[in-house]
C-alpha cells in the first residue's frame, strides 16, 4: 500500500491531535514505508498506539522500547 505523511494525521480519531509533535514523527516513522501497513485500520491502531507513548519516552524511544506499546508487531516487517 502506498502511504504519504498526512496519512497519519487523517488517521486520527476525529477531533483529537498528536501530544506533540514528536509523536506524531514516530508515527510517520512506524507507518509509512511499512509493508506491514496494508488497511486504514491498521494505519489508525498503529497512530493510537503511538499516542499512548508518554512524552517523556517518546523522544527517546528505541526499537526495544516498542514492545511494551505493543508496536513491535507493527515493525516486524
Amino acid at each position: 500500500m502506498y502511504l504519504f505523511e498526512s496519512m497519519v494525521d487523517m488517521a486520527l480519531p476525529k477531533g483529537m491531535e498528536w501530544p506533540s509533535e514528536e509523536h506524531r514523527l514516530v508515527a510517520i516513522r512506524l507507518l509509512i514505508a511499512n509493508p506491514e501497513i496494508t488497511t486504514l485500520t491498521s494505519i489508525k491502531n498503529g497512530v493510537m498506539s503511538v499516542m499512548r507513548i508518554p512524552l517523556h519516552e517518546v523522544k527517546e524511544i528505541d526499537l526495544d522500547d516498542l514492545c511494551t506499546y505493543r508496536l513491535h508487531t507493527i515493525i516486524k516487517g
